[in-house]
């Protein structure tokens, strides 16, 4: 016959069962949380980094606009660069877009040189043409004239 449950029996089993609940917490039901929580603080963290990196920028925003002058001054003063590049370059400081508004500036002479060389190269086709034909026509004549003295010769 089953003896009835002491009360020692009860607090061990409401022990176990308190060590369960707990253990499946921890497996669980805790990683659902902490997991959008340790999400959320790596963004945090990555935002506060982000934050430090503009303030030095605004930091450095007054040297590089006095940089930003002597550097046009110089480009202006040196006639080295062509009128229309010191423009773009003026509108791309001014707008705040200097980085796009450069590589737009190289793109614009570098097809504007790319025409240059195909109309260079499209002028040059004939006289080069007529150069090699007159190499052409000398070496001809060159192979002639012997072989038109050496018929004259013999007959």
């Amino acid at each position: 016959m089953a003896m009835p449950p002491t009360r020692r029996d009860r607090w061990l089993a409401l022990a176990l069962l308190l060590a369960v609940i707990a253990l499946a917490y921890l497996l669980l039901v805790h990683p659902w949380f902490t997991r959008p929580l340790l999400d959320i603080n790596q963004g945090i963290a990555e935002l506060q980094e982000r934050e430090q990196r503009v303030q030095s920028q605004l930091q450095q925003r007054t040297a590089v606009q006095e940089r930003l002058h002597q550097v046009q001054a110089a480009l202006a003063r040196g006639k080295r660069f062509p009128r229309l590049a010191l423009q773009m370059i003026q509108v791309g400081e001014e707008s705040g877009a200097l980085d796009t508004m450069l590589l737009k500036t190289a793109d614009t002479f570098e097809q504007e040189t790319a025409r240059s060389i195909d109309r260079m190269l499209s002028a040059m086709v004939p006289s080069i043409t007529l150069v090699l034909a007159s190499v052409v026509g000398l070496v001809i004549i060159a192979v002639l004239v012997p072989m038109y003295d050496l018929t004259n010769a013999i007959g």
